[in-house]
């Protein structure tokens, strides 16, 4: 990927946040790793409205290399990803509003009941509290890191990595889908689980397709 390819991504996966309704001016952020530089969202700017002279370089030690806007006020936690996940090139941070629900109540985004919810993420993972724009925002994240690419934020939002930009964007829609309509099936009663062989099932063809167990918390 060349630098004009980085921040053309970035550029369009935080229009397609910006449209889906999963952040707004002030909250979220995307940002790519390429080679030995992360290309991020610039702070308080309207995602839908990012051209591509707004996005903002930085070196992986957090060294501004640009000129112009300055980086989101969380770009710490994205570069503790890329530490964490050297296989990843791409962090989507989102406020997507079920997912965020779910994130200030604290509850993991589970299901024993919906087919894609199991198969394709298990668990979304509440990581420890600690306040935006700071290092303790990530201090939790290491221990999910290896089983997850989708983390809640306590008290905060949701976060997706992949090792495809538009991955880890899809993935964060997909999520707040899940997490919509597990709302909506609390308030019509609660939702009907599966039995065990059922769920085993499931977790046998979420390893097979995926190469992953089921997550423990």
């Amino acid at each position: 990927m060349t630098e004009l390819q980085a921040i053309e991504t970035v550029v369009e996966i935080a229009h397609l946040m910006y449209e889906r309704r999963m952040v707004t001016t002030y909250e979220g952020n995307v940002s790519i790793k390429n080679g030995d530089r992360m290309y991020i969202t610039p702070t308080t700017y309207c995602k839908g409205k990012l051209i591509n002279d707004d996005v903002v370089i930085l070196d992986l030690k957090g060294n501004r290399l640009s000129n112009g806007r300055s980086q989101s006020s969380e770009y710490l936690m994205h570069l503790e990803f890329y530490r964490l996940r050297p296989d990843i090139s791409c962090v989507v941070h989102t406020h997507s509003p079920y997912a965020t629900a779910h994130a200030i109540c604290r509850k993991p985004i589970q299901s024993k009941s919906y087919f894609e919810s199991i198969v394709m993420f298990d668990k979304i993972p509440v990581c420890d509290y600690g306040i935006t724009a700071s290092p303790a925002i990530f201090k939790g994240i290491a221990k999910y890191t290896p089983v997850s690419d989708l983390f809640l934020l306590a008290n905060h939002g949701l976060v997706s990595i992949h090792a495809d930009p538009f991955e880890a964007f899809y993935q964060a829609e997909a999520a707040e889908a899940i997490a919509k309509t597990l709302t909506i099936a609390q308030q019509l009663g609660g939702e009907f689980p599966l039995g065990q062989d059922d769920l085993k099932e499931l977790y046998d063809l979420r390893k097979a397709s995926l190469g992953r167990s089921e997550i423990v918390l």
